[in-house]
């Protein structure tokens, strides 16, 4: 199994006989739930995060993305938006996933960015779990505990800084790109206050 350190790099057209053709991004993570007294009744805070990827040409120019807003682009379907997170505690399943395959993109794309912000403005401190990860295969799998070719992971509960990023809401998590040729991976795991889509696109390009 490959799970790259941040800042790790692979060759995705090296690995295995016929190279890596897919990528899977999948996100997990819960509402936030508070307690009545003396634990009766409480209620349920909706938290949105919207995984995305960005897509930049060779010049870097950023020349379409896909969000909840827009669920598809040649070779990348999104599963949809959730909005609200797991409200009933953690169901092993990932809430949103993005599927890329490489070899039916548009031939501008030179690198996509894997990227997860938060709509509802939550920090991350306040969520009680999230789970990142992009991973390789033959197709989705959105039950966290099955085993797939994980090249870059994120689970906010067994995160050892949790305090230098317990003030952020969103990550860029790792950039696909392509080198003579060939498609590569590189695990980025970089944090940040960006509050929107948008607000992403700029800061992203440092790590292309």
């Amino acid at each position: 199994m490959i799970n790259l350190s941040k800042g790790g790099r692979i060759n995705l057209s090296k690995e295995s006989n016929n190279g890596l053709s897919k990528l899977y991004f999948g996100s997990n993570w819960g509402a936030i739930q508070h307690r009545g007294l003396f634990g009766i009744g409480g209620s349920v805070k909706k938290v949105d995060l919207d995984s995305t990827v960005l897509l930049y040409d060779a010049d870097k120019n950023c020349i379409g993305e896909v969000a909840y807003y827009n669920l598809s682009a040649p070779g990348i379907r999104h599963s949809g938006d959730d909005r609200s997170g797991d409200t009933n505690g953690n169901d092993g399943l990932d809430n949103e996933t993005i599927e890329v395959c490489l070899n039916e993109l548009d031939p501008r794309v030179e690198y996509i960015a894997f990227t997860l912000n938060n709509f509802t403005h939550q920090t991350f401190g306040e969520i009680p779990y999230m789970g990142l990860r992009i991973y390789t295969g033959d197709q989705v799998q959105r039950n966290t505990n099955t085993p797939v070719n994980v090249l870059a992971k994120f689970n906010l509960e067994d995160d050892k800084e949790g305090t230098k990023i317990s003030d952020k809401q969103a990550v860029i998590l790792g950039i696909a790109y392509k080198k003579d040729g060939e498609w590569r991976f590189k695990a980025v795991g970089e944090f940040g206050g960006w509050t929107s889509i948008d607000a992403m696109k700029r800061p992203t390009i440092a790590f292309l």
